[in-house]
């Protein structure tokens, strides 16, 4: 994959309020769990390969040097006071709290293929995630979610170029009766909200053939 930052999904409405449009742009650039990841343990790498006793370091404004707070062992000498203190709030241990952080994020958001189409729709990027983009415990296809584009932006992709996004006009989203039957079956019940969707599929295919 290409170096190449990516811009948040755009969401803007359009219409009257009566038939409410909405006009997304879904990312679907692909491999961007395994690019983020790779990016984290390229930093966390390169983190733990300093040489010097502590990974948290200070700056001597005096000395223009920056140190391990350990030992005080020289790890740059600098001449400029604002790279100085850049260095020492950038220090080993600094990157690698930001990379764990990062992980767990990136943990919090997982995507699937297993996916509906958006509004049930015509249209899917084919992959969701399950955190963003869940619909009544099903997630939707919306492609890369904003949370991962921004880890993305953070790590320096690119801007997506027109590849990359699918412009999609859409209807309002509102829920079937099987939908709204299956939420109830779930309250009642507890039971993965698949199996109350199918249950209420067949109550309703059933009252369709008592009539």
């Amino acid at each position: 994959m290409s170096d190449r930052k990516l811009r948040l999904n755009q969401i803007r409405r359009q219409g009257s309020p009566e038939e409410v449009v909405t006009v997304t742009e879904w990312d679907v650039t692909p491999g961007l769990h395994e690019w983020i990841t790779e990016q984290i343990q390229g930093r966390e790498q390169a983190a733990r390969n300093h040489q010097q006793t502590c990974g948290s370091w200070e700056y001597d404004d005096c000395a223009h040097e920056v140190r391990d707070q350990v030992n005080s062992g020289t790890v740059a000498t600098v001449y400029r006071n604002g790279t100085g203190d850049f260095l020492a709030l950038n220090d080993p241990d600094d990157v690698l709290r930001r990379c764990a952080a990062d992980q767990k994020i990136l943990a919090a958001h997982p995507y699937t293929t297993q996916v509906i189409n958006p509004s049930y729709g015509k249209h899917t990027a084919g992959f969701g995630c399950e955190t963003c983009h869940d619909w009544d415990g099903i997630p939707e296809g919306r492609g890369n979610c904003p949370t991962v584009l921004a880890l993305a932006e953070a790590y320096g992709l690119d801007d997506a170029d027109e590849a990359d996004v699918e412009v999609i006009a859409m209807p309002k989203k509102k829920r079937t009766p099987a939908q709204k039957l299956a939420r109830d079956i779930r309250a009642t019940t507890g039971k993965p909200y698949t199996e109350c969707l199918a249950e209420a599929q067949q109550q309703l295919a059933g009252q369709q053939e008592d009539r």
